[in-house]
Formats: C-alpha cells, sequence, structure tokens
C-alpha cells in the first residue's frame, strides 16, 4: 500500500505500473510490483467493467474462500472438516482497502476510489477457488442481460496487448443456475497457458435496484502465482525488464 507502489491487475489499472518510476531503486534497476489480496482480484476483474457503465459508491461482498488462501500447513482438518470459519484476519479489511487503490484514478499519482467494498469473509473446505456473492446497490435498474453483456466483452489492456498469460475473456458468464462453482469453474480461461487466470460469473439478477451474483476465481493462480506471471509480462511489454 505505499504510495510509490502499483497494486496491479492488469486488465484494471494497467496505467498504475508507471508508479515504479518513482522508486528509489528504479534508476539501478530495481523495483517493487504487487499483487492484491487473492479475494479482491476476482472482484476487481468483474468491477472493472461495472464501474464504468453504472453509477455506484458502494459494494456489498460475501466469501467462501478456498483452504489453499490460507498457505502451508494452513487451516487444522478437524477445525474445517465440515465446518466453516465466518473469520480470517484482516481479509475483509484488505478487500476494503486495496479495492480503493486498485479501482482508483490515475493522475500522475493514485486518486483513490470512491467505492466501499463491505466484506464478510468466511474460510470453508474448498480446496482452490474464492467464491463470492457480490450485491451492489444502483440508482436505478437496469437489465440483467445487459450486465451480463457488459461483463462479456470486457477486454483489459492485458487483452489488448496480447500478453501470453492473459485470458482471452477475463470475464466468463455462465448462464446456468448453479453456477459458479469451484470444481467445475476454477480453471477457467482460454488459451492453454491462461488456464485459471479468468474470473467466472453467474447469477446474475437485479431487484428494486440492487445487482447481485456470484463471482468465482482461482485463487492461487489468478490471485497468487499466474498474477504474478502477468504482471511481470506487463512489466517486460513497458520496457521495464532488459
Amino acid at each position: 500500500m505505499e504510495a510509490d507502489v502499483p497494486l496491479l491487475v492488469p486488465e484494471v489499472n494497467a496505467e498504475h505500473i508507471a508508479l515504479v518510476e518513482r522508486q528509489p531503486t528504479f534508476e539501478r534497476g530495481g523495483f517493487i510490483v504487487t499483487n492484491p489480496n487473492c479475494s479482491v482480484t476476482g472482484l476487481v476483474l468483474a468491477l472493472k467493467p461495472l464501474v464504468d457503465a453504472f453509477d455506484f459508491d458502494r459494494v456489498h461482498v460475501a466469501t467462501y474462500q478456498a483452504l489453499s488462501g490460507a498457505g502451508y500447513p494452513g487451516v487444522p482438518s478437524l477445525d474445517i472438516e465440515g465446518n466453516v470459519l465466518p473469520f480470517i484476519d484482516q481479509e475483509e479489511e484488505k478487500m476494503r482497502r486495496e479495492a480503493k487503490k486498485l479501482l482508483g484514478r490515475w493522475s500522475g499519482g493514485i486518486v483513490p476510489s470512491e467505492i466501499e467494498v463491505w466484506a464478510n469473509c468466511a474460510r470453508v473446505p474448498v480446496r482452490d477457488g474464492h467464491l463470492e456473492a457480490v450485491s451492489i446497490p444502483l440508482p436505478e435498474d437496469t437489465d440483467p442481460d445487459e450486465v451480463a453483456s457488459i461483463l462479456s466483452s470486457f477486454r483489459g489492456e492485458a487483452q489488448r496487448l496480447g500478453l501470453p498469460t492473459a485470458p482471452e475473456r477475463p470475464v466468463l458468464v455462465r448462464p446456468e443456475a448453479n453456477r459458479p462453482q469451484p470444481i467445475l469453474d476454477r480453471m477457467a480461461g482460454e488459451p492453454e497457458r491462461a488456464r485459471g487466470m479468468a474470473a467466472t460469473v453467474g447469477r446474475i439478477r437485479v431487484t428494486d435496484r440492487v445487482l447481485r451474483f456470484f463471482l468465482l476465481s482461482h485463487n492461487t493462480i489468478r490471485g497468487g502465482a499466474g498474477g504474478s506471471v502477468l504482471n511481470a509480462e506487463l512489466a517486460h511489454r513497458r520496457g521495464y525488464l532488459g
């Protein structure tokens, strides 16, 4: 969260990478770029096209986070088997804080977004894949099909540049009533190199000016190692790597 360190998701805020030029080590060839929290990574992939299309300032999200997000050795089996843990230390605060930076406007520096992300985070007995239930109050009703079209047609800088690890479509929309599911959708993304790099959205509904949907992303691929590789590809394409 340092002011001169980009918190980067290339489809969302690729321009923020220019912050590395302000780091004191940059002239000597070294700089730092960081990944966001794994739970906010998938969320902002879906929020970015919605922010561009609609006027809203609040997002409510309940997360169902996989065991692999806790690292190794992680959560003791007797604590999680047949159970849900409704507390992940600092997770809710990170989602709120990091979303403001990720969605912030670039003006020679980052102007934090006014959007407030209010999260409730839980650990569930799933190995990989963070599922999130998202609710967004809107100023007026909109057609769920329009929302689906906006999400499906979204392409970011990573796609425009054709970065090797970027999924062709960063957000996939499933029409089925029972999707997304971690076991079926965590490896979403094409081509083969980008498997696990796309976020999947389903159950899009709009009722009484509240947009609701479920979102799934692979926490250790898109939210971890794959996200780091994609950031490096962007840095290379922008000329920051020799």
